[in-house]
């Protein structure tokens, strides 16, 4: 977890050098398969989060929601933006 003086750390970074901050997260879920308990299979997700976004060390359900991003996706930056 990101404690609020690393949050702190970004957000002076992003400030003094006056270029956005983002954290990238990738998560992949281990389930099992309905077919064979046995058989593991992984839900993946990626999310890219501006860190004026993530303004607590615990990151909320909604913020994940308004940043999911497709998992094999490359990045690209365009207009100031990550995607």
């Amino acid at each position: 977890m990101v404690v609020s003086g690393t949050i702190k750390r970004y957000q002076e970074f992003e400030n003094e050098r006056r270029i956005p901050v983002f954290i990238v997260i990738r998560l992949e879920l281990p389930f099992e398969c309905e077919d064979d308990p046995d058989d593991i299979e992984y839900e993946k997700f990626m999310f890219n989060i501006p860190l004026r976004d993530a303004k607590y060390p615990a990151l909320y359900e909604s913020v994940f929601a308004n940043f999911e991003r497709e998992y094999e996706k490359s990045f690209f930056w365009k207009n100031g933006k990550l995607y």
